[in-house]
This record gives structure tokens, sequence and C-alpha cells, in this order.
């Protein structure tokens, strides 16, 4: 469950690996005194690997690249820079500019007064 969350929430909480690492140690030093002190030592069996988690892991694996990558898609400006860059002779001069927009000060009167918002229990219907 934990890799889950490291593998879809990565991106958008970057410390989480960190969390999660320390976590794992603190699980594997209690885990290891529970089976000193308190359990039998169990019988080792021999397997050939981990079965059908292979699948499960490989599956969330590519899920959670998959959401990695559409969070920095979209929570970021790197899909508009390269789609820019990929018009404009494939650099970035004038990027900023271009996400800039032409706005008309003259719409404005000239006349400035207070703004007062009333609270909400005078407000009236």
């Amino acid at each position: 469950i934990q890799y889950g969350f490291v593998i879809f929430f990565g991106a958008s909480f970057p410390i989480a690996f960190l969390l999660a690492y320390f976590n794992n140690l603190h699980e594997i030093r209690l885990s290891a005194n529970r089976l000193v002190w308190k359990h039998q030592r169990p019988i080792p069996k021999r397997v050939a690997g981990i079965g059908a988690w292979k699948t499960v892991l490989y599956f969330q694996t590519c899920i959670g690249i998959t959401i990695q990558a559409m969070v920095i898609a979209f929570t970021s400006q790197f899909v508009p820079r390269e789609l820019y860059r990929a018009r404009v002779d494939y650099n970035l001069r004038g990027y900023i500019n271009s996400t800039l927009s032409v706005f008309a000060t003259s719409d404005y009167s000239s006349v400035s007064k207070p703004f007062v918002i009333k609270p909400f229990h005078i407000m009236e219907n």
C-alpha cells in the first residue's frame, strides 16, 4: 500500500519518498524485534519469485508513472513552454510576453472610491 502512495502521489508531495524510507526502517526494526523476542523463527521455503504480485506491482508502477506525468503536465508550465518552443525556432525567447494579456486601463474611471463588503448577516436578499 505504501508503495502505491509513493508512486501515485510522489510528484505532489516530494518528501513522501523520504518519509516512506524512514517509516520502512522503523517497521523493519519493529518486525525484527518481534520476530526475535516474541515468535518462533519461521521455516524458510525457497520460491522462484513474488508470484502474482509481480503483475500487480507492474501495473501499479505503470499507472503511477502516468499519474506523475499528468500531475507535472497539468500543474506546471511544462506543456505550454514546450508547445511555444516547438512553434518559435526551438527557443523560449519571448515566451513570457506571449503569456501576458493586453489590458486597457482606459476602461476604468479616474475616480477611486473604497470598496466595502458588508458582513454576511447584514446583507439583504
